[in-house]
């Protein structure tokens, strides 16, 4: 607090100071590679991942977590960042999150990017289902899943683990409510018959 260096400066000596250790190349996407690859065996698990004509994709499992907590979780969580500024290759960063004795614990990431610059829902689908399924036989009592509210995230895991429950991220839920709560325009025109039509549990008699 008593001086003027500022947090961003810290990071930036940081990583100027220990570049040596992590980069391996001055392609980002080739580095990367190299690094998980180095530490294949031991410390991680390189994760096959069929690249597609759109979009490509690395990923990796740490190796320890899955053996210590696979056979005891029963939900797993994938948190994107969602950002495509990750680095200057514009890779997108999404780690996946198993629960062991009430705590969350990484056991895995995906690093995805669209060669085109624009993401392909149906591309990353396969990408994250290849993803996924490595940690089918080593997280095989998974009952609850967990993404951001993104469609290929949830129609990846629904296809893995068809049998969990799946829910969408809590932040996305109070972000939509919030966000419709606030809207100063009247709701849209309901007609309870035509909802009675389609569910007939909906008594069609009541109207707001």
């Amino acid at each position: 607090p008593e001086t003027e260096i500022e947090e961003a400066q810290v990071y930036n000596h940081w990583g100027e100071a220990s570049e040596a250790i992590w980069k391996l190349d001055g392609d980002q996407v080739k580095s990367a590679t190299m690094l998980v690859e180095r530490a294949a065996g031991k410390e991680v698990e390189v994760i096959a991942i069929h690249a597609k004509p759109s979009m490509a994709a690395i990923g990796f499992a740490l190796k320890e977590p899955p053996e210590l907590w696979g056979e005891e979780t029963a939900e797993i969580a994938f948190d994107a960042s969602l950002l495509v500024n990750t680095n200057s290759a514009h890779y997108e960063i999404s780690g996946l999150v198993a629960e062991g004795n009430g705590q969350g614990i990484l056991i895995g990431f995906i690093y995805t990017t669209a060669m085109d610059g624009t993401a392909k829902t149906g591309a990353k689908l396969w990408l994250l289902i290849d993803f996924l399924e490595f940690f089918k036989a080593r997280c095989p009592r998974i009952l609850f899943t967990l993404t951001d509210k993104e469609k290929a995230e949830i129609n990846a895991f629904q296809k893995v683990w068809p049998e969990a429950k799946h829910q969408c991220c809590y932040w996305y839920a109070i972000q939509y409510l919030e966000t419709h709560l606030s809207e100063n325009k009247p709701p849209a025109f309901y007609d309870p018959r035509e909802a009675w039509m389609k569910f007939d549990f909906i008594d069609p008699t009541w109207a707001p």
